[in-house]
């Protein structure tokens, strides 16, 4: 019998997923592959229903148990504050009342509210667009001495009104911008222009017009007048006329480690009898003591007295 020689009969390849399943180190090696790309899917959607449950939790307890929402954008509205969420818009109103918010309509309105009422909406709006406070952090904001100080060149008028406020984080205040340095962080004296319609245009620390203004300049006037007499400054009997105006106003302020509750930079003009500048030594106040005519600091203590007047470089440090 004569035997032939066969070639062993090759198995064809069986390919699963890609690979061949009779290679063993290359089976394991997808097997980790596959493994490792469902434990990833797996988390995604895991983290996706997490995200959608965040937005249906909070979707449910808006609309169904009147609490505050939890992811939100906010919008200032005449009257209280517009909440933005998935599944709601919700209208917080400044007395307190939570509203749907549909088709426009804004149930904050009240025909019948008073002009502090709608002050208080008006400067609201203002200070949340302008980025002013946080309203997500904001506790409490009251207004309170509400004083008609003047008409404006806006066809309204400007009122001085003593703001108050808190945060959540009660030993913080940085719920509210810092508008000028001072020992209280948490009361301001501010001035809002309105313009014809009421709304507010600007909102100020200090202003050099109006009835407020008037009646610091007397007040300043006089307590300037007394320390420069206090200190043998100001000779009295040479005096013929004194006068001083405000020109702005810079907060809270150190010097020669005493810190100050309130700084202005002050103008003083005095005339003397003999029309010479014997009348007032100013040569401690002033780089050029050849005029009558001159600017200042003036540094307040804590009781808006005059506690030192120096020269006007203490603002330019």
């Amino acid at each position: 019998m004569r035997i032939i020689d066969k070639k062993p009969y090759e198995t064809p390849p069986n390919i699963f997923y890609g690979v061949d399943v009779t290679d063993k180190k290359a089976v394991k090696k997808k097997y980790l592959q596959l493994k490792f790309k469902h434990f990833v899917i797996t988390i995604f959607v895991l983290v996706l229903l997490g995200i959608f449950g965040v937005f249906i939790f909070d979707m449910l307890r808006v609309n169904f148990f009147n609490k505050h929402p939890l992811i939100y954008k906010t919008e200032a509205v005449d009257g209280g504050v517009l909440y933005k969420g998935v599944g709601y818009t919700k209208l917080y109103c400044d007395n307190g009342e939570v509203h749907n918010y549909l088709n426009g309509n804004n149930k904050c309105l009240n025909k019948n509210r008073t002009f502090n009422q709608a002050l208080y909406s008006a400067f609201k709006v203002y200070i949340i667009n302008n980025k002013i406070i946080d309203n997500n952090e904001l506790k409490v904001l009251k207004l309170s001495n509400i004083t008609f100080d003047g008409a404006n060149d806006k066809g309204g008028s400007d009122y001085m009104v003593d703001v108050t406020y808190s945060c959540f984080d009660e030993k913080s205040s940085k719920c509210f911008k810092e508008l000028k340095k001072q020992k209280d962080p948490f009361t301001y004296k501010l001035f809002i222009v309105l313009n014809r319609e009421n709304h507010v245009e600007e909102i100020k620390t200090f202003k050099n017009s109006g009835e407020y203004y008037n009646k610091l300049v007397a007040d300043y006037t006089e307590k300037v007048r007394q320390y420069l007499l206090d200190k043998g400054l100001l000779d009295e009997e040479n005096l013929r006329s004194f006068e001083v105006s405000l020109s702005s106003n810079h907060g809270k302020i150190k010097y020669k480690d005493v810190e100050y509750a309130d700084s202005y930079l002050i103008n003083i003009n005095c005339y003397c009898n003999d029309n010479t500048l014997n009348c007032l030594n100013n040569k401690e106040l002033v780089d050029n003591t050849n005029y009558t005519n001159f600017e200042i600091a003036m540094l307040l203590d804590d009781n808006n007295n005059v506690g030192s007047l120096v020269n006007k470089a203490i603002f330019s440090k």
